[in-house]
């Protein structure tokens, strides 16, 4: 039985209760149902939406700023150095 619990943030929350008569295969009978669930949504084009969150830094130090920095300015000379790499 699925019951419609109420809204979420992002979310339509439901609940799905299922009987198994032998407790002894209820962890299998668990993971079937979630996958198949799981799959059911997929092969109906239908996505799950994870949380996102955006981080916004008030103030901190110069050292720390130049450290980010230096970090991103690697990152994007390694990537770039990577494509350069694969194109040729």
């Amino acid at each position: 039985m699925a019951f419609f619990m109420g809204f979420g943030e992002s979310a339509l929350n439901f609940e799905l209760h299922f009987w198994s008569a032998w407790q002894d295969t209820w962890f299998q009978l668990q993971s079937d149902v979630t996958v198949g669930v799981a799959k059911a949504l997929r092969e109906a084009g239908i996505q799950i939406p994870f949380p996102q969150r955006d981080l916004h830094l008030r103030s901190f130090d110069a050292s720390m700023a130049e450290n980010v920095l230096e970090k991103d300015s690697r990152a994007t000379s390694t990537d770039d150095s990577s494509e350069r790499n694969a194109v040729s």
